[in-house]
């Protein structure tokens, strides 16, 4: 999946370990696992695929999933089973435990592939993206995330249980590589992570959250990090600190800002969000590094490729791209490339994209003549779990 053309999701809010923990307990698949488990306890005995009952399922389907998931052990001849861990870890273990036998039920059921069915995960991707009750008639194939647990149905409509809520984001993650942050997670998290996920917060939740961060770290302290991240970080994270340091820090944030002022390429980052006085007037490379810098932030944020370039043109003139473009190669950013690339994909007008084409034969020629680009690679945080 093209990662520019999957826009960043708000954050979740979600159950606590002991409700989803119960939820899995109550969906209609785990009670039926669990009929299988203790009817295979209940034999003493291997059991072999032709002797288990389907509990209603295909009977095939439910042996390979049921020995996929170690509800039912395999023997080294894959011939017979015996009760596997997993029906002790649902019935008896703790609530990260029975999450972690959902979470591979799930993915089991959302990638038949290796049960030789059919797709189910898209549903449940539309219905995370949306985040509202969706027509059951708009989503063939729900079923499965019924037994699952993960959906519910509201006359005609259709709609993510807080265990969906859960597994899609699991899942969205598994399938866009998103990782969709969860409300109140980032208190301990260092800067650079904060600011990575801040990225997709609505103004509420991101108050609520940096209020958690700063309430145990001094002002400048937590002014400090965050200055010394932005030279670490994606594009789109780097706008979301400078918009912290300037607008939500105080006089600790506007000192730190001051202070980055003479750092090669993000001084004249800074400088434009403070819409510096004339006399700091930066070179051509400071404006094509800059100038990368807030396209790539936007092409980050992800969503429709017409969007994007609306946003990166918003006067229209082809003309005027073009000469922004034909310039970015001087600009040594790291993601200059990336922005080029995306103009010749997606622009429809050949102006643009010739300026582009020619823009990045340029930059390549120079990074042949460059002993190294200035900066580090931004850095994507670990998952956080």
């Amino acid at each position: 999946m093209d990662s520019s053309e999957v826009p960043l999701l708000p954050p979740v809010r979600l159950a606590p370990a002991a409700e989803l923990a119960a939820a899995v307990r109550a969906a209609p698949l785990a009670a039926d696992l669990i009929r299988l488990g203790r009817w295979a306890t209940s034999m003493g005995a291997p059991v072999t695929s032709e002797a288990v009952p389907g509990f209603g399922h295909d009977a095939d389907w439910f042996w390979a999933l049921a020995t996929g998931t170690a509800f039912l052990d395999l023997d080294d001849a894959e011939t017979a089973a015996t009760p596997g861990p997993a029906l002790t870890r649902l019935l008896d273990g703790a609530d990260d435990l029975v999450l972690e036998v959902w979470t591979d039920v799930c993915y089991a059921v959302l990638h038949p592939e290796e049960l030789g069915g059919e797709t189910t995960g898209l549903p449940l991707l539309q219905l995370f993206a949306l985040r509202v009750p969706m027509e059951a008639a708009e989503l063939p194939g729900h079923e499965p995330l019924q037994a699952l647990g993960l959906v519910e149905r509201r006359g005609d409509r259709v709609a993510l249980t807080p265990l969906g809520l859960w597994a899609g984001r699991e899942y969205f993650y598994d399938m866009t590589g998103q990782d969709v942050p969860e409300v109140g997670s980032l208190a301990d998290a260092d800067a650079a992570t904060l600011l990575y996920s801040l990225r997709c917060y609505p103004a509420p939740e991101q108050a609520e959250e940096l209020a958690g961060w700063l309430a145990g770290r001094e002002p400048g302290e937590a002014a400090g990090q965050v200055a010394a991240a932005l030279a670490e970080v994606s594009p789109l994270s780097r706008a979301i600190g400078l918009s912290l340091l300037a607008d939500d820090l105080g006089e600790e944030g506007r000192t730190a800002l001051d202070g980055l002022l003479e750092v090669p390429r993000l001084g004249a980052l800074v400088s434009t969000r403070l819409d510096a006085e004339a006399s700091a007037v930066h070179d051509s490379g400071d404006v094509a590094w800059v100038l990368t810098d807030m396209a790539a932030s936007l092409i980050e944020f992800g969503g429709a490729p017409e969007e994007i370039l609306a946003e990166l043109n918003p006067g229209g003139q082809a003309a005027e791209l073009a000469d922004m473009v034909a310039m970015l190669a001087v600009g040594d950013h790291e993601d200059t490339g990336h922005v080029l690339a995306f103009m010749i994909e997606h622009h429809p007008d050949k102006s643009v994209t010739f300026a582009a084409r020619k823009a990045l034969r340029r930059l390549r020629g120079l990074a042949d003549e460059r002993p190294g680009a200035r900066g580090r690679k931004p850095r994507k945080p670990k998952r956080r779990r």
